[in-house]
């Protein structure tokens, strides 16, 4: 990442390297407050619920610089190809993994949270249940 960044800030600056840098950089510095104040143990730890939203907040920025990336190969703007191309290879990269952790960290969480309940050997989830003749 900080290759890519560093390539195009150097060579090609423009709004289209320096706003997705700054973004970055914002959610970088959301997601280390995050880290450090987690690091302070058990009495702080139960004040960070933020943590599903910051992963949103970060799955909305890969999501936004990928169509960025799109939109400048669609549209043939001066910003070179190929760091278009890199830029919606990583983004794509990015929101599979990070998509792959909200779904297995919350997704996921949900449905094991949900109680469940036998009725004759069918287990029923939300506490609904059958009429069984």
């Amino acid at each position: 990442m900080f290759t890519l960044w560093w390539i195009g800030v150097k060579w090609v600056p423009s709004g289209s390297t320096f706003l997705p840098a700054m973004v970055n950089s914002f959610i970088h510095v959301l997601m280390y407050s995050y880290y450090g104040l987690s690091a302070m143990g058990p009495a702080v730890t139960k004040y960070l619920w933020w943590k599903k939203y910051l992963t949103i907040l970060q799955l909305i920025q890969f999501t936004t610089a990928l169509v960025m990336g799109i939109n400048g190969i669609r549209t043939g703007c001066d910003f070179p190809l190929w760091m278009h191309y890199a830029l919606v290879i990583y983004m794509t990269s990015f929101i599979i993994l990070f998509g792959n952790f909200y779904i297995k960290a919350y997704v996921a969480e949900v449905k094991r949270r949900t109680p469940k309940r036998e009725i004759n050997g069918n287990a029923l989830s939300n506490g609904y249940h059958a009429k069984i003749h």
